[in-house]
């Protein structure tokens, strides 16, 4: 009789538990046609089916989760099929399905007239962690004979978490028997706040100017050079190629010396390439010498249509030098061992967590719930300093740029378009020095005057010489 009461009892508070609203987060997430990004049941995100928003664009995700339609399977005999594999930048936001490096990729091919299909397979935030997982649930079924490996930025991310970690404590989750109870979620959530936790914090896109006071590599820098190894060596074991594919920002073609945020991640994936014997295909060269920065960009980090132009160019070159598909690419020798590889010191990547996040800009602003900064005036903190320009000249789009007394950049901005912008300072300077560069070169550069009139821009041709 005891025992059949305590089932009685725990099944009506189960039934109950379960017509409360969520109070721990889901793993699957929320899906809304005005994202691309959903949760995944495995990798933490992925992507919805449907006709989804990307920033003033569309994209097509099909129902395997990938943009762009599915491939033939199985592959025809004697199709050539490249799986592209990265992050946002890779993916194509703010680009049409059309205008995405693969879709440039497969059009230069078949032009040469290699019978070849090019797959989408970049999924925007994704580090080499969540790739891997996505080729072994995936990306290997779609019978790849070559893999165009591009992850870098998500991984070298400051943040919050670090992948390993969500993904284990994800597969965890998954294999308790007392995770399919939603009383369970529910006592585990109420005794973790009890003991003063943080209730099962969502993990969520950082906003503009939210990146974390103590943060690490999403994956650190040996982990990362491994992560690259592995891929490689099991797509040889399957008989499948891979060419690396190095990023470019907007940064790097402005400042072209390494910059220490960076550079050891690019140096890992350049190290791993030579040890096993394997391409690179290197974006920045080509786009510094495609033209003006700002049209090939849709903001500071991901490439606009004429960028991943650019970017097509680079990997068709880059594979017909390599004498593919005549020449497999596959990875040769063992494991590349990442432990002797060394980060930048954390003190020296103090101003990276102020920078944005790749994954900042993957929603539409209006979706976006940003808080008011926090401030703390005991811990010399500041709210953020906004400077307004307007810019009334010039070919759009524009980048626009601001430097401090010391020569020190504090603020970089991308406008569509003529007219009022507000640019975001991260402290206040007692002076500042604004340029303002359109599409085709042309220039307005102004020291601007404390509680002066809205400082006006027309970039021209004959603007001033490059400053900072």
């Amino acid at each position: 009789m005891g025992l059949a009461v305590t089932v009685v009892f725990f099944a009506l508070a189960e039934l109950a538990a379960r017509s409360l609203p969520a109070v721990a987060p889901s793993w699957q997430g929320q899906d809304s046609a005005a994202v691309v990004m959903v949760g995944h049941p495995t990798r933490l995100w992925g992507m919805g089916e449907g006709v989804r928003q990307n920033v003033d664009q569309k994209a097509t995700i099909s129902a395997l989760g990938l943009r762009g339609a599915p491939p033939a399977l199985p592959r025809p005999a004697g199709r050539q099929r490249i799986l592209v594999l990265g992050d946002s930048s890779f993916f194509g936001h703010g680009v049409a399905d059309d205008q995405t490096l693969a879709a440039q990729l497969e059009r230069r091919l078949r032009a040469r007239e290699i019978d070849v299909d090019v797959v989408n397979g970049a999924i925007p935030g994704y580090s080499t962690e969540q790739t891997r997982l996505l080729l072994d649930e995936l990306g290997w079924a779609l019978e790849p004979t070559l893999l165009l490996l591009g992850n870098l930025w998500s991984d070298s991310t400051f943040d919050h978490f670090r992948d390993v970690d969500l993904l284990r404590t994800r597969a965890l989750f998954e294999g308790h028997l007392l995770a399919r109870s939603r009383l369970f979620v529910l006592l585990a959530e109420l005794v973790d706040g009890a003991r003063g936790g943080d209730r099962g914090r969502v993990i969520r896109w950082p906003e503009d100017g939210q990146w974390p006071t103590e943060g690490s590599r999403r994956v650190p820098l040996g982990s990362y050079a491994e992560n690259l190894s592995a891929i490689a060596r099991e797509a040889a074991g399957r008989g499948v190629g891979v060419l690396f594919f190095s990023p470019c920002s907007t940064a790097m073609l402005r400042n072209p010396r390494p910059d220490p945020v960076w550079a050891p991640y690019f140096d890992a994936q350049a190290a791993v390439a030579a040890h096993h014997g394997l391409p690179v295909a290197e974006s920045c060269p080509a786009m510094a010498e495609a033209g003006p920065i700002a049209p090939q960009f849709v903001d500071q980090l991901h490439p606009s249509p004429a960028g991943l132009r650019a970017w097509a160019a680079v990997a068709e070159g880059a594979l017909v030098a390599a004498g593919w598909p005549g020449a497999p690419l596959l990875a040769q020798g063992g494991a590349f061992d990442g432990s002797g590889r060394v980060d930048t010191p954390a003190a020296a990547l103090e101003g990276h967590r102020h920078m944005h996040t790749p994954q900042s800009q993957l929603f539409p602003s209006g979706e976006r719930q940003k808080p008011p900064p926090k401030v703390n005036p005991d811990a010399g903190d500041a709210p953020e300093y906004p400077v307004r320009i307007e810019i009334v000249g010039g070919q759009a789009p524009y980048t626009v740029r601001a430097w401090g007394p010391e020569g020190d950049l504090v603020a970089e901005a991308t406008a569509k378009g003529p007219g009022e912008l507000k640019l975001k300072l991260e402290r206040v300077v007692p002076a500042l020095r604004v340029r303002v560069e359109d599409a085709v070169g042309g220039v307005d550069e102004k020291e601007l005057v404390e509680d002066g009139p809205l400082p006006r821009f027309s970039p021209t041709a004959t603007g001033s010489a490059p400053g900072g």
